[in-house]
């Protein structure tokens, strides 16, 4: 082919981009061109088209495309390995309805044609020709696949004249490498978790979606220590489900990962998590006040009223005696031997402890029991807290011994007892929001959800405004309603974007949020 030989290629065709033909069609169609080649190759004098029209092909002649990338290149020479983006001319148009839609990267080097469209307007039915000066047609494609809305066909590889939908979540990787034609490329995913007696049977999909065949090194873990080593050899676009089964004999929640031993093109999908909770309590320990009025507050999770005849609140020094306590569902209690928390707290109910263990500044253990914990964690003071202001829990669906679901109490009166803790997200009605839009670095996003079926799974997804996931938690939550919380830790600054994918009771439900980091 004569494309192998000139080394530039048609390497990507957005033919349909957001909105309607008749509005984004006009604005926003664009063809990428990539250069193979070890030495840099200009375009000038070359022409691309369909049958009906060819369109000299010149440097994008509009610099206001430059503010939403000012390290693109208007020009018509691509350097080696480099990529090309040709738009349609007026992509910069003011009056365009989705103005200047794509994220590129520095470098990209942005071109147009002469004429008001890409040959006489791209389609999916279409053959397109990338022709050069000397009148040869560098290379041609056609039969390029349906991709929907926003979504461009992106080529298998540059030896494949093949075609594929993008599988970027943003629809496309104009001026990036194609998300269909990595060499290596494994995904791991969670199939699903089911109860056999004592045992717990949890399913692994392992695919490559690369273009060549190769043998995947993967570790499991259970609890974060690893349980087998294992190999599985893929021809390109397969996949093999491995399955495991595990003895319930760990109390509490229990987290098995699957890993991919070596990064590949897309680490972010290189592994997948899935929960089970062996004798999950309902009743949960759900803010501490450890410095100051010493306090805390329990939390039923549950979907029942709760009774304890013989509750029993203990630490690393020794127990209380036992006391009576009812919680209803979805409901709190504030416990305490501190006889301070009414004038702290006026108004808040409470029930008194009066031979309490004292709490530990620095770290403590705490549980509470009717002769079987119900719940119990180690707190530290880096955990969050300080004086008179309460370590909140963020979710009662997640682990209480998990550092990263717990953070110091944001609310002027430095607790919050009895109520919505201050790090969650309240409920919305139905569906799902977030606690905010802006976050600080580091901080993390609190995504409150609320259906009108249980939940038995969530997947989270946070993607960055070139469309990359950057992160992804599943979580097992067994309730209708909740909250959950995705670190950003190592994120820039800048605008990304949630996918939340409930499912539950035979129903599925997908949303999408935007958020920002400042």
């Amino acid at each position: 082919m004569l494309h192998l030989l000139l080394g530039v290629v048609i390497n990507e065709v957005m033919y349909d981009p957001r909105g309607t033909e008749s509005s984004a069609g006009l604005y926003n169609e664009a063809v990428e061109v990539y250069n193979d080649r070890d030495t840099t190759v200009c375009l000038s004098g070359w022409r691309i088209g369909d049958r009906y029209d060819l369109d000299p092909v010149g440097a994008f002649p509009d610099t206001a495309v430059l503010s939403s990338c000012p390290g693109c290149l208007l020009d018509v020479c691509i350097p080696p390995g480099g990529f090309g983006v040709i738009l349609d001319r007026d992509y910069t148009n003011p009056s365009s309805p989705d103005p200047m839609p794509y994220s590129f990267p520095s470098g990209t080097v942005l071109m147009s044609v002469s004429d008001a469209s890409i040959g006489n307007g791209l389609s999916q039915g279409d053959s397109l020709f990338l022709v050069n000066s000397s009148g040869d047609t560098v290379d041609a494609v056609g039969n390029l696949p349906e991709t929907g809305d926003g979504v461009s066909a992106e080529r298998r590889s540059t030896t494949l004249n093949v075609f594929l939908p993008s599988r970027s979540p943003s629809g496309h990787t104009l001026g990036l490498g194609n998300s269909v034609s990595c060499p290596y490329e494994a995904s791991v995913n969670l199939v699903g978790i089911y109860r056999l007696g004592e045992d717990y049977r949890v399913s692994f999909t392992v695919r490559n979606g690369g273009i060549e065949t190769v043998s995947f090194r993967l570790v499991l873990y259970r609890n974060s220590s690893q349980d087998s080593l294992l190999s599985v050899s893929l021809a390109p676009d397969s996949l093999d489900t491995l399955t495991f089964t595990f003895a319930g004999d760990v109390q509490g929640t229990n987290e098995v990962a699957l890993k991919l031993d070596s990064s590949d093109c897309f680490p972010e999908d290189n592994s997948a998590y899935a929960h089970f909770v062996v004798e999950r309590p309902t009743l949960v320990i759900n803010e501490i006040n450890y410095r100051g009025t010493e306090w805390f507050e329990v939390y039923n999770a549950g979907e029942w009223p709760l009774t304890f005849p013989a509750m029993v609140v203990g630490d690393a020094s020794g127990r209380s005696d036992t006391f009576s306590l009812t919680v209803d569902a979805g409901e709190y209690a504030v416990l305490t031997g501190d006889s301070s928390f009414a004038d702290r707290f006026p108004g808040v109910g409470f029930v008194y402890v009066p031979d309490m263990p004292r709490l530990n500044d620095s770290y403590d253990d705490l549980l509470i029991s009717d002769g079987t914990t119900l719940d119990s964690l180690r707190y530290f003071r880096s955990w969050g807290g300080d004086y008179d202001r309460s370590l909140e829990r963020i979710s009662p669906f997640l682990p209480s011994t998990d550092s990263t679901n717990w953070g110091t109490c944001r609310d002027p009166s430095g607790g919050t007892p009895g109520r919505l803790n201050s790090v969650s997200g309240s409920l919305p009605e139905t569906g799902v929001k977030l606690a905010r839009e802006v976050y600080d670095p580091g901080e993390d996003v609190v995504v409150a959800f609320s259906y009108p079926f249980k939940v038995d799974r969530l997947r989270v997804v946070l993607y960055d405004d070139l469309g990359r996931k950057v992160r992804e938690k599943e979580f097992y939550p067994r309730s209708p309603i909740g909250q959950v919380a995705v670190g950003t830790e190592g994120l820039w600054r800048g605008l990304y974007f949630l996918y939340i994918e409930a499912e539950g009771e035979g129903e599925t439900e997908k949303t999408r949020l935007r958020m920002a980091i400042r």
